[in-house]
């Protein structure tokens, strides 16, 4: 195509909204699991990043015994099988579908829903985006953020190369390539509220200001159907 039919409005990721029952329905999952405990999301989760992350979730009980890992794999019908890997980590664990009253003995819950993954960025303290860790381009870091939870992600994020290099800049996003510097990033923001809250801070503002792509693309959309001749 030439420059001349060529028009950049922006990244529709930007313009994005939370839903309109984000704060009722946050405000019910905080009160079922445990209004103040330390949680943390990996989602989007694919097959051989299940295992990394709940070795890093091992690291941080350590530190900090009642952790409570949201694990959300991309594709829910893969469920039994991080359920699987969570016993063979010595981790208990329950699906999100079936969540009991308490979840005094569980240490992970595992998402086997979908829809639902907005909402639950809204009880985290920090989060994981995961596909980034296998090479798959990894996925979109703006919902955790305007959810409220600053993000960590593996190095392979070429699906979003330009929103992670602003957000990164930023220092609303930091990237990791080992379970280690995982659950020390995480750590670090169960740790420090002032730090945890910067990030997200920032992220807001890359948002902000990246915001307006949707609105563009409708007023050339307009212009050009009106300038059509009737058929």
């Amino acid at each position: 195509a030439s420059q001349q039919q060529l028009r950049i409005a922006g990244n529709l990721k930007f313009d994005m909204q939370l839903p309109h029952d984000f704060s009722d329905r946050v405000a019910v999952l905080k009160n079922s699991m445990g209004s103040g405990r330390l949680i943390w999301v990996a989602g989007s989760t694919h097959g051989g990043e299940e295992n990394p992350v709940l070795d890093a979730h091992r690291r941080i009980l350590q530190l900090h015994a009642d952790a409570l890992l949201l694990m959300v794999p991309r594709h829910p019908e893969r469920a039994e099988d991080v359920g699987l890997l969570c016993q063979q980590a010595g981790l208990g664990f329950r699906y999100f579908s079936s969540m009991p009253a308490t979840l005094d003995a569980a240490r992970v819950v595992i998402v086997d829903t979908l829809g639902d993954l907005v909402y639950l960025y809204g009880v985290a303290t920090a989060a994981f985006v995961g596909g980034s860790l296998t090479g798959r381009g990894g996925h979109n870091p703006v919902e955790a953020l305007l959810a409220g939870a600053p993000v960590v992600t593996g190095s392979s994020v070429s699906n979003f190369q330009a929103i992670y290099r602003a957000l990164i800049d930023a220092g609303a996003v930091e990237m990791v390539t080992t379970e280690a510097a995982l659950a020390d990033r995480v750590c670090v923001w169960f740790d420090d509220r002032s730090r945890r809250d910067a990030a997200v801070e920032a992220g807001l503002r890359v948002i902000a200001h990246n915001r307006g792509a949707l609105q563009r693309n409708l007023v050339f959309l307009r212009r050009e159907l009106a300038a059509l001749d009737p058929v």
